[in-house]
């Protein structure tokens, strides 16, 4: 199972060389196996919110919502993997033990660089 984090995430919807590099990785790697989490899914969609409060503009709104819809497609072509207890359990495990959530974890440029 590899599991995309919400930098991973931005990659793709985002486009560019890293995202085309992010992108032809994940071709290699089954459908089934590539995942997401539900905090990712909430990180960025507290920025679109964040992003449509702010809109002073009908075509900034426009393009908030439509790249917000985007970004739901995204997510509805993954399997999302939940918050639950067990889940939080193991998080607080790794805080305990200081270990640097953000660096530990599969990084965008390891995944963009292969």
């Amino acid at each position: 199972m590899y599991i995309l984090d919400t930098d991973h995430v931005s990659l793709l919807e985002r486009g560019g060389s890293a995202g085309s590099r992010l992108e032809n990785r994940l071709r290699t790697i089954p459908l089934a196996e590539r995942t997401t989490t539900i905090i990712s899914f909430e990180e960025q969609m507290r920025g679109w919110l964040g992003y449509l409060g702010r809109a002073r503009s009908l075509a900034h709104q426009i393009e908030g919502y439509r790249r917000m819809k985007g970004q739901l497609e995204t997510y509805c072509s993954m399997v999302i993997l939940t918050f639950d207890e067990a889940s939080a359990v193991e998080f607080q495990k790794l805080r305990q033990a200081r270990v640097r959530i953000g660096t530990s974890l599969i990084s965008a440029k390891y995944l963009t660089s292969k």
